[in-house]
């Protein structure tokens, strides 16, 4: 990994971006399958919901969110941003 990362928190930063992009491709994807507006609207939100659950579960979930909010709030940031 260090020869692609410089230190954990690079490591971090990308797998973060990786989960957010990920979600929003989700998102994107149901919301262009569903019909109507409030299904196009539950589907993006529960492709939303969905990366927040896999955290959640993880046993030290308190710890990677405080780590998220200080390492990548700037992408949890834009991923809210383009969600919306």
């Amino acid at each position: 990994l260090y020869l692609h990362f410089r230190n954990k928190e690079e490591i971090f930063r990308a797998l973060g971006r990786e989960l957010h992009e990920r979600a929003m491709a989700a998102a994107e994807e149901a919301a262009g399958a569903a019909r109507g507006l409030a299904a196009q609207l539950e589907a993006a939100l529960a492709a939303k919901v969905a990366m927040f659950e896999i955290v959640h579960a993880a046993a030290h979930a308190r710890e990677l969110l405080d780590e998220n909010s200080r390492l990548c709030g700037d992408v949890s940031a834009e991923f809210r941003a383009r969600h919306l």
